[in-house]
């Protein structure tokens, strides 16, 4: 019998998923996940075995080699000459139970060519396992230019936002959200946005968001292409905005105030507005990106507000900098 478990769930929607058991076995799977699963055995999915299953690996990984948004780092760090040493962690928002960690894995293996594999180093928690808040589930590290195209996918199919067959990667995106923005066509402004937008993990490599957003812009900037920078709110972010536009313009177009945590401080983007007013950098529209709060953000300079897939988030770092470590995720061969 198939248990009807897709990507993460939480653990209170486990009692919905009993009705949908028939026999004990299933019924005993269910609750060793919900009420702890010391005893389960910890066994991966035979390796290849979603590589064998409804697609061809060769078309996939061109596929995915020849999207833009994915190799937007890629592009940079090669027109830069560089080979970072990063770790990229994969976490959830919520309290959950892992799911699709196999089908993650496997669209890593499909993505990083098997000879990247040999100096990347891969750990993940088993499907079936308690996670908390803010604990990692996939970690991942190595030389960041053969790998930072892989991880959307990975995000991508943990949250089933989008499957090994799809065509197209989706992204975290879930809603957009217009406040003083003329602006109508979410589907036109996502990809207007995201075609333009310097990745998160360029910010960990260059050090901070305005040097990402130069380089970024130098390597892989086309006519008529609009610039996002994407700004931690919590992280000086007042400081961080002049420097971008210092460095940015005239390519910039947006600043992305991006953040994790459940009450950022919306002050930080007025006092933002003011500093850019005040040394006449003009034409930049604010975007929040995250869980806000849309009432609190009708007080703020934001125009577009982007919500976000609630189960997953991704956190890049030198790998001289990485200090957390969770214990309980192994090596994945």
């Amino acid at each position: 019998m198939i248990i009807p478990i897709i990507g993460f769930k939480s653990i209170q929607k486990f009692d919905e998923l009993t009705s949908f058991c028939s026999n004990e076995k299933s019924k005993l799977f269910i609750d060793k996940i919900k009420y702890g699963v010391k005893d389960m055995d910890k066994t991966r999915l035979q390796k290849g075995y979603w590589l064998k299953n409804a697609f061809k690996v060769d078309e996939k990984r061109a596929e995915w080699f020849s999207d833009p948004w994915l190799n937007r780092i890629r592009e940079t760090l090669k027109k830069d000459r560089l080979h970072p040493e990063v770790t990229v962690e994969i976490f959830s928002h919520n309290r959950v139970v892992t799911e699709d960690i196999d089908q993650a894995l496997a669209a890593l293996e499909i993505a990083i060519s098997p000879e990247c594999r040999k100096n990347i180093t891969i750990k993940a928690l088993y499907k079936g396992e308690r996670i908390s808040p803010q604990k990692s589930i996939i970690r991942i590290s190595g030389d960041y230019r053969e790998f930072s195209h892989a991880v959307p996918v990975c995000l991508d199919v943990l949250s089933r936002k989008s499957d090994l067959n799809s065509k197209e990667i989706i992204g975290p995106f879930e809603k957009v959200s217009f406040l003083n923005s003329q602006e109508l066509d979410p589907e036109t402004t996502l990809r207007r946005i995201k075609m333009g937008m310097v990745p998160e993990g360029l910010n960990a490599v260059y050090g901070g968001p305005a040097e990402a957003g130069a380089k970024f812009i130098e390597a892989v900037h086309r006519e008529g292409m609009d610039i996002t920078s994407v700004i931690d709110i919590n992280k000086n972010c007042v400081k961080t905005v002049l420097e971008v536009a210092r460095r940015t313009i005239p390519q910039l177009c947006d600043i992305c105030f991006h953040s994790n945590s459940k009450n950022p401080n919306l002050k930080q983007i007025i006092k933002a507005k003011k500093v850019l007013e005040k040394y006449r950098f003009a034409g930049i529209e604010f975007i929040a990106l995250g869980n806000f709060n849309l009432n609190r953000l009708k007080k703020t300079p934001v125009s577009i507000c982007i919500a976000e897939n609630k189960d997953y988030w991704a956190k890049t770092t030198l790998a001289r900098d990485f200090h957390s470590e969770n214990t309980r995720m192994e090596i994945v061969n």
